[in-house]
C-alpha cells in the first residue's frame, strides 16, 4: 500500500475524510475511560448491528476508533465487516499499521474505505476491530464508563472462539455509512 493510499484510507485526527457521511454509532471517550485489553484472549472487539439499527441496509465507509497500545507491536489492526450467518469477514474497510503509534498513549484513528465496501449491513453483523495482542504486545480499545451504546448496537470482544455477551462499557467509536 503506498503512502497516498493510507493517507487516503486513513487520518489521525477524528473527522477528517468524512465527505459528509452519516453518524450510524457514536460513543464519545468520556471523562473517565475504561479499555479492554486484547490479551492473547481477545483478539478482536466489535459493535454488532442489532434488529432495529439504524445502520441496517447501510455500506459502511468510515470508522473512527480510540486506542493504546503497550509493548513493541508489530504488524497491521484491521478492521472488517463480520457476517452475523458464520462470523467471516464480509467486507475490510482498511488497515494500519500499529507501530506508527506511539505506546501509552491514547490515540485516535479513522479507516475509511473510500471505494465502498460493497456489504449492506444485516441484522448481527459487526464491525470488528481486530489485532493479534498477548500479555507482552497489544492492544487496548477505549471504552465509556459512564455511557451505554446506542439503541439497537451492542459492543461485544471475541475470546478466539466465541463472542462475548455485551460489554459493561460500550467501545469509544464512531461508524458512518
Amino acid at each position: 500500500m503506498s503512502m497516498y493510499d493510507r493517507m487516503a484510507t486513513a487520518a489521525l485526527l477524528s473527522g477528517q475524510y468524512d465527505d459528509g457521511l452519516t453518524t450510524k454509532y457514536e460513543v464519545a471517550v468520556g471523562t473517565s475511560p475504561n479499555h479492554v485489553q486484547h490479551n492473547g484472549g481477545i483478539g478482536r472487539t466489535a459493535v454488532r448491528f442489532e434488529t432495529g439499527a439504524s445502520g441496517l441496509g447501510s455500506s459502511v465507509k468510515s470508522v473512527w476508533i480510540r486506542f493504546r497500545k503497550y509493548g513493541l507491536q508489530t504488524g497491521n489492526i484491521t478492521i472488517n465487516i463480520r457476517k452475523a450467518s458464520d462470523d467471516s469477514v464480509a467486507a475490510t474497510i482498511g488497515t494500519f499499521p500499529i507501530e506508527s503509534f506511539p505506546a501509552n498513549v491514547e490515540t485516535e484513528l479513522v479507516l475509511r474505505n473510500r471505494f465502498n465496501n460493497g456489504w449492506n449491513m444485516l441484522a448481527g453483523d459487526m464491525v470488528s476491530i481486530e489485532y493479534p495482542s498477548n500479555a507482552v504486545n497489544g492492544l487496548e480499545m477505549t471504552t465509556n464508563s459512564t455511557a451505554s451504546d446506542p439503541s439497537n448496537y451492542t459492543s461485544k470482544s471475541h475470546n478466539g472462539s466465541v463472542w462475548s455477551a455485551a460489554l459493561s462499557d460500550p467501545l469509544a467509536v464512531i461508524i458512518k455509512t
